[in-house]
């Protein structure tokens, strides 16, 4: 019989960063989806130190993972409609950091993007590693290995950043899915991304 403890999802929030652009990302959202006056509100919520971190935060800046994930809780839970809501952040941030500062990173084909993700992992976060292996034709598994942070927030706002990366990249009739994650239990996380 399954437990509530054993549904419980781990996770650890020190240890790692992500720069900046993924924060400014996540607070252009609200600010453009509900206005500058939500945005101040939602800041105040934060405790001071979280909120000094994210108000300073600029595209090239290093900040803390548990910053960034103590700000996507309180942007779910002011404005969340649930575990996908996160996706819709992913989207938002791949969309806005893979057309304007990190647009030289897009290649001719979806798949190319996704083998050289490592090269890309390196410039938005400072822990694990990514490894794309392709299963068949335009199915492909991205492994994230080796990271000493995570959260289940994290992982779902990473299938929203697969899915409107393989869009861009002119993916249609698109499913990605977390078939392991080290929040529950797992040694890494695998995200299995298909389209056409």
């Amino acid at each position: 019989m399954t437990t509530a403890l054993q549904l419980e999802k781990r996770e650890v929030l020190t240890g790692g960063h992500v720069k900046g652009g993924i924060i400014c990302a996540h607070l252009e959202w609200v600010r453009q989806y509900h206005g500058d006056d939500a945005l101040a509100s939602l800041l105040g919520m934060l405790g001071s130190t979280v909120r000094s971190e994210v108000e300073s935060a600029v595209g090239p800046s290093w900040c803390s993972f548990d910053a960034l994930i103590a700000l996507d809780r309180a942007i779910q839970n002011r404005f969340g409609r649930g575990r996908d809501f996160m996706r819709e952040l992913g989207r938002y941030s791949a969309h806005l950091n893979l057309s304007t500062t990190y647009r030289l990173f897009q290649r001719e084909n979806v798949l190319e993007f996704l083998r050289r993700s490592s090269l890309l992992h390196a410039q938005f976060q400072d822990f694990g590693r990514i490894e794309c292996r392709q299963l068949a034709g335009t199915t492909c598994e991205m492994r994230h290995a080796g990271a000493r942070c995570y959260s289940p927030i994290w992982c779902s706002s990473a299938v929203g950043y697969y899915e409107q990366v393989i869009v861009m990249h002119g993916g249609t009739f698109v499913t990605v899915e977390e078939v392991l994650c080290q929040c529950d239990g797992d040694e890494e996380c695998v995200f299995r991304l298909q389209w056409r």
